[in-house]
């Protein structure tokens, strides 16, 4: 019988100008979870959203295991919603980042 396994990306940079990278906390947690992983598990699947915290997370997670981890599958399915649409639909006016951060 198959396990999957659910991982949710580490940290991104929220409030920066390019929220869709891992912070430093983000890519430590991908080590530290891959140092735990290994001895482990073995993968035979490692499936993914097409954003760059997705990708840095599974970077992190493999230099953290130690060895090679199967080449992610992108499928975008994985992708999360717009979060900045989804608050400019509800308060137009935050747009505008200052408007919002104030």
């Amino acid at each position: 019988m198959a396990t999957v396994y659910l991982v949710r990306h580490g940290q991104a940079s929220f409030g920066k100008a390019n929220y869709d990278q891992l912070s430093p906390t983000g890519w430590e947690q991908g080590r530290v979870l891959g140092r735990w992983l290994a001895n482990r598990l073995t993968p035979s699947a490692v499936f993914g959203g097409n954003l760059k915290r997705h990708r840095e997370t599974v970077e992190a997670i493999t230099t953290g295991f130690g060895s090679q981890l199967p080449d992610m599958q992108v499928t975008p399915g994985f992708n999360e919603f717009d979060h900045n649409e989804v608050v400019t639909r509800y308060r137009p006016e935050w747009q505008d980042r200052e408007v919002m951060t104030r």
